[in-house]
């Protein structure tokens, strides 16, 4: 690296067996963010237990006087056990090293009060979802592991645009578009549609969600389309879309007396699909 560069950061993924691992071979980290310990990529990895390996393996070359940041309301992240400093963020677990109150979210942005090591810091982010308040939590408390100071990271934050398909917010053809595209979980899904659940329709305007397959959750099929459906019931949507062989097992685990309330259809062809929704 440069020597004008201060931190680097790498992003890794459990995708496959031993990536996680490799990367902490090379890069050897003082500081290693676990957002969550979740189902994704369980059937290429072979099961639970290995996935929860392979997110943990990033820890696995880093020195003892490493930290590793968790989540406090994650319950795989908090049974683990590490050689390293451990501090935890958490919302609904207020005994949490970091933690966030007085959260505001609206469609287009989120406010929230982080409280870490006594100190309180107001902080903005210009993107809406109560998750983005956790992604917050654990830059926070990395930047002040670096020795950034609260209003540099504060203003930093301020400044974070999500990018492409992942999380974002479009406007096309006189429609709100919120696109969460890539690699999705039932946890992924449950965020995009508490976001959806905030944005406010203009006068007879409707939320819409259009949902797909999940891949490699071979084994672990009616366990997340059950969660999907019932996060579904919560999410005040007004029109249903299912897409693909296996997101029908949404529509087979909404309870019949609430089916009737929800509106929508699935497809398995894609240009029904798209002339549906046109």
């Amino acid at each position: 690296m440069p020597s004008k560069i201060e931190q680097f950061v790498q992003e890794v993924d459990e995708s496959y067996p031993n990536n996680a691992a490799d990367c902490s071979y090379v890069l050897q980290p003082e500081i290693a963010i676990i957002t969550t310990i979740d189902l994704s990529h369980v059937s290429a990895l072979g099961g639970e237990d290995k996935v929860k390996k392979a997110i943990l393996d990033v820890t696995e070359y880093m020195p003892n006087n490493g930290t590793v940041i968790i989540s406090a309301d994650d319950p795989r992240s908090m049974e683990s056990r590490f050689n390293q400093n451990v501090i935890s963020v958490g919302i609904v677990n207020q005994t949490a090293d970091c933690t966030a109150s007085n959260i505001v979210s609206d469609d287009k942005s989120v406010d929230f009060i982080i409280n870490y090591l006594g100190e309180n810091t107001s902080i903005h982010l210009n993107c809406p979802g109560v998750h983005n308040v956790y992604n917050a939590m654990f830059a926070f408390v990395a930047g002040k592991l670096s020795g950034m100071t609260n209003d540099r990271i504060r203003k930093g934050l301020k400044c974070y645009r999500p990018m492409s398909i992942r999380q974002n917010t479009y406007r096309a053809f006189g429609k709100t578009l919120y696109v969460d595209c890539f690699n999705a979980s039932a946890k992924s899904v449950g965020a995009a549609l508490a976001v959806l659940k905030r944005m406010r329709p203009r006068r007879n305007g409707r939320r819409i969600a259009v949902l797909g397959d999940i891949a490699e959750i071979e084994g672990f099929e009616e366990q997340t389309y059950r969660s999907i459906a019932d996060q579904i019931l919560e999410s005040d949507i007004d029109l249903l879309v299912t897409y693909g062989k296996d997101s029908k097992s949404i529509w087979d685990n909404l309870r019949c007396d609430v089916c009737k309330t929800i509106n929508g259809c699935h497809f398995e062809e894609k240009e029904k699909l798209e002339k549906y929704i046109k």
